[in-house]
């Protein structure tokens, strides 16, 4: 019984944080023009829907020299809240630990241009985490999905967690080598912008112990 209580409690969570109004975005960027204040790189991505994405690179580079984690030149398409299509010209590089090493597509780190952002009023923090599938498959997309999930729950409980905006992505490589691959993926709140609005800092310890 208690079991099942605690599912249809999942359930109505995971309901509730798929199903978010859109004004709530739009509250959330009028309360930034009232303050004067510029909308950051990840606000202006944030949607109450799905977001197609489009991200234009040398894709087999990417993957064959993962390791080295350095930037390379990116295009991103995308469509802005008034229907415009807007294009950047970014770095992505490769990231991550665990996921690096044993995920065919890693994640990756998108660094937007300072001059370009600027230019549309945006506000620093230009570098976002993005999320995509570790392997070809459907399964793969379902872990994409879940761990998305886990992300919007955590905002029910508190604002005292990483946004994120789930992303329709194509990626698509710039050397005509590898098909376009088609995935969901998610991209993240950057954490300095999280550290602001919890008026916090971060916090970067020079090690761990477990004793």
């Amino acid at each position: 019984m208690k079991s099942r209580s605690f599912l249809h409690g999942l359930l109505f969570c995971i309901a509730f944080a798929l199903v978010q109004p859109l004004y709530g975005q739009e509250a959330a960027l009028a309360s930034a023009a009232d303050q004067e204040e510029a909308v950051s790189v990840f606000q202006s991505l944030e949607r109450a829907e799905i977001l197609p994405m489009t991200l234009k690179t040398n894709t087999r580079k990417l993957v064959k020299e993962k390791m080295k984690e350095e930037y390379q030149p990116a295009t991103l398409s995308y469509t802005d809240q008034d229907g415009n299509v807007v294009t950047r010209e970014i770095e992505v590089k490769t990231r991550g630990n665990l996921r690096l090493n044993k995920c065919r597509y890693p994640p990756i780190r998108i660094k937007f241009a300072k001059e370009d952002i600027k230019q549309d009023g945006l506000s620093s923090p230009r570098r976002l985490k993005l999320v995509s599938g570790c392997e070809p498959g459907d399964l793969y997309q379902q872990l994409v999905l879940r761990e998305y999930l886990v992300y919007k729950l955590f905002n029910v409980l508190t604002d005292n967690s990483f946004k994120v905006q789930l992303l329709s992505l194509t990626m698509e490589d710039t050397e005509g080598k590898d098909k376009p691959r088609e995935t969901f993926a998610f991209v993240i709140e950057d954490e300095d912008e999280l550290a602001e609005r919890m008026g916090g800092e971060i916090y970067d310890p020079k090690a761990i112990t477990t004793r």
